[in-house]
């Protein structure tokens, strides 16, 4: 049986098609004229023609998981448009930019790029190209026109999945069987546990987990689902990519204690058509063609980018497999409790931490307890800071050396910075931290999220990354996401109170999620200060955060078009800005003011234009992943900033007289204690909405 399970598959595989004829053989085909093409553009809010679209994955095409579901999605996707599609998979972890660079030149409309592994890479061609791409779980990346984020919620398909296990078992006992414990993960694990109770409130629930980042180790799978056989187990639920292999040979070999055949429950793909033994029970299938379709239709609309993929059982992007092992009856079951979910009849929680899960179980068993990655803590004596930028930029980098820095002296440890170390190949250095002996490394840059993770589970060390909830592995690699929208919302009824002409400039250097979210908090600041308060929103370019020059041209025109105030969110861009403010005046020849974020240029601000700054502190944060890791907890939930905690606040200026200072801690005060209600608002036509007049360049 071990050579229907295990296939050798090939190397790199590069096709191309017209997908609406795509034979089943897997041979290119001659590309023909599409039969209907889709208006887009990869700058927002403009349309052209989507004539073929392209999907990267690392693993093969054909793996009847994670792979394969992307690549037929894509094909799908291309096939209802009747548009072209090139597919690359088998590309590994390592730099793919090269691989996109050529689907890019090759005329893709859309790049699908198939694996948190390209969070960084994606991102940079998307610039590079104006292409618009695709990536995953990484909701914190996306921009407007260029980089949208697809992520699944399969709790409720897992609830279904746990009902059914349970009512089709004989023992009473479940087995559930994971690769690691990241988000998507638990989600299922905790949503499957739910679901068996609610059939059989008795029924045994014995979870096991193979490593802290096991996904490919398929002989750990099948000693752990072994194990879990033995122990009584006559239904496993597997989460293991790669390791599900070694789940099912283990199935396969082994009886239950009764003597009966061992079932197996799978997550993502259909391997039906290699179940030779008949083990397979169902799978919770995960279909992103659906969500596929959508950034195609929104990419003609000039929306890609503006809001996140989400798919989940509402639009059937979720499902349960139905197979021969399931009976009518069980199977009417099933479909009615899916009804229930739908209709809102029954809650299914969404539980994305590894401590919500243990709590659903009746054993518990997580591999690796002499690792960082255990449940049990290990002491910290030095910790590591990773800065793309130089750590005195006044900005994002300084922030984060700095907060690694305090985290540091509040324990009493050792600290090593290592910054300036750009976007390209950061491993060398993350190792070069790892063997100095870092009990803990920040990696403070989104462009490090792929580079982290594989450091963490490559020297077991905990590693912290940016604005990817998605790729937490309890014990090895934590978030860290900023919600700065509340202190935006202060700056925002600052400005309008302070501002002499009645208008406002907003200038951004894109539309990310974090900008979008302040610059919607400080339109809704603004307006109740004065609900006339003119807001002049300008976009320097889709992804210019560095762009100084541009950033100078368009807050000069802000300037003569009659703000007086300027809120800017550049990144270096933001010294752009201010030179802008520093050699214009405003329409009634006074001064313009700034009001910054993330970090405090009152130290350069010889001119006194500094108003104030929507503060980010990441001191505190790093503060809780040095506590957490001595408890055993690291990763196991995200470290969110925000006004509550502190971490994010607006700084006090001298130009901001007493009277108006304490108004401003008075609106604090009733953010905090809720009678003051400040919607966190992450796409661009939110933003857009809010705004007077909005002028986005097309970079």
């Amino acid at each position: 049986m071990k050579s229907t399970w295990w296939r050798v598959l090939s190397g790199l595989f590069m096709l191309t098609l017209v997908a609406a004829g795509c034979g089943g053989d897997g041979e290119s085909e001659a590309a023909t004229e599409p039969v209907e093409a889709v208006t887009t553009t990869a700058s927002a809010g403009e349309g052209g023609k989507v004539l073929k679209i392209a999907v990267a994955a690392p693993e093969e095409g054909n793996d009847f998981g994670w792979n394969q579901q992307g690549v037929d999605g894509a094909i799908s996707a291309a096939a209802a448009f009747g548009i072209e599609i090139e597919v690359a998979d088998g590309l590994g972890y390592d730099d793919v930019r090269p691989v996109l660079r050529e689907l890019a030149d090759d005329g893709a409309d859309l790049i699908i790029a198939h694996a948190s592994g390209f969070n960084t890479a994606g991102p940079e061609i998307a610039a590079e190209f104006g292409v618009p791409v695709a990536i995953v779980d990484n909701p914190g990346a996306t921009v407007a026109g260029l980089v949208a984020d697809y992520t699944t919620s399969p709790h409720e398909g897992a609830y279904l999945a746990g009902f059914l296990a349970a009512k089709s078992s004989r023992l009473g006992k479940l087995g559930i069987v994971v690769s690691g414990e990241p988000p998507s993960w638990n989600s299922q694990s905790a949503g499957f546990a739910d679901g068996a109770r609610s059939a059989d409130p008795d029924v045994e629930l014995l979870y096991a987990v193979i490593g802290p980042a096991a996904y490919s180790d398929a002989a750990g799978a099948n000693r752990v689902t072994t194990a879990l056989i033995a122990a009584g187990a006559d239904i496993i639920f597997g989460q293991g990519d790669g390791a599900s292999f070694g789940m099912l040979e283990a199935i396969e070999t082994n009886e239950a204690a009764d003597g009966g055949k061992v079932l197996f429950i799978d997550v993502i793909g259909n391997k039906s058509s290699i179940d030779d033994g008949g083990h397979l029970l169902s799978s919770v299938l995960w279909d992103f063609s659906g969500a596929f379709e959508r950034m195609i239709t929104d990419i003609g609309a000039g929306t890609f980018g503006n809001t996140n993929y989400d798919l989940g059982l509402a639009d059937g992007s979720v499902d349960l497999l139905q197979t021969d092992l399931i009976s009518a009856d069980l199977w009417a079951e099933v479909q009615d409790l899916k009804q229930q979910i739908l209709d809102g009849s029954v809650m299914v929680e969404n539980i994305a931490d590894a401590d919500g899960v243990h709590a659903r179980m009746s054993s518990v068993d997580v591999a690796g307890d002499d690792t960082a990655a255990a449940t049990g803590g290990s002491e910290v004596l030095k910790i590591a800071v990773a800065a793309p930028e130089e750590g005195n930029d006044f900005g994002w980098n300084q922030q984060g050396v700095d907060g690694a820095i305090s985290a540091a002296a509040a324990f009493g440890i050792e600290i090593e910075v290592a910054d300036g170390l750009g976007y390209d190949d950061v491993r060398p250095v993350l190792r070069e931290l790892a063997d100095d002996g870092a009990d803990l490394i920040i990696a403070h840059a989104s462009g490090f999220n792929t580079a982290g993770p594989e450091i963490a589970a490559e020297f077991g060390v905990p590693v912290a990354i940016v604005d990817n909830p998605g790729a937490t592995v309890a014990g090895l690699v934590a978030d860290y996401t900023t919600s700065p929208h509340e202190g935006a919302y202060l700056a925002g009824f600052l400005a309008a109170k302070s501002s002499r002409l009645g208008k406002l400039g907003i200038v951004v250097s894109g539309e990310p999620p974090s900008w979008n979210s302040q610059s919607a908090g400080f339109a809704d600041g603004a307006r109740s200060a004065d609900p006339d308060v003119e807001l002049l929103y300008a976009v320097i370019g889709p992804a210019a955060y560095s762009d100084a020059a541009g950033a100078n041209r368009v807050t000069t025109a802000l300037i003569a078009a009659g703000a007086d105030i300027i809120f800017g969110q550049g990144d270096g861009a933001s010294f752009g800005m201010l030179e802008a403010i520093e050699t214009n005046e405003a329409a009634d020849g006074g001064k313009v003011l700034f009001i910054d974020v993330i970090g405090n240029k009152s130290s350069i601000d010889d001119g006194g234009h500094l108003l104030s700054s929507v503060l980010w502190d990441f001191s505190g944060a790093f503060e809780r992943m040095i506590t957490d890791i001595g408890a055993g907890t690291f990763g196991n939930t995200n470290y969110d900033l925000g006004l509550a905690d502190g971490s994010v606040d607006l700084l006090q200026t001298d130009l901001i007289s007493a009277d108006l200072w304490a108004e401003v801690q008075d609106l604090k005060q009733q953010i905090l204690d809720g009678s003051v209600m400040v919607e966190n608002i992450a796409d661009a036509d939110g933003v857009h909405a809010r705004m007077s007049s909005v002028d986005v360049a097309e970079g």
